[in-house]
């Protein structure tokens, strides 16, 4: 059974749409927007992880502090 090249392309482009836009303008302008948004998520998530100061619960003290 042969699988024609015309065909095959066709179902792969149902699989991944970004492959089938045509301009290469549009496609570097939304893998910068992609790029960018990672970047962008990962310096929040770098920020939130060694620089925000998170409220920890005060301790008892001497650990009588009747919340058994």
């Amino acid at each position: 059974m042969a699988c024609h090249a015309a065909g095959f392309h066709e179902r792969a482009c149902l699989l991944c749409r970004f492959n089938c836009v045509s301009n290469p303008k549009i496609k570097t302008m939304i893998q910068e927007i992609i790029a960018f948004a990672i970047l962008a998520f990962a310096v929040v998530f770098l920020i939130k992880k060694f620089f925000w100061k998170s409220k920890k619960k005060k301790d008892c003290g001497d650990g009588n502090c009747g919340c058994s």
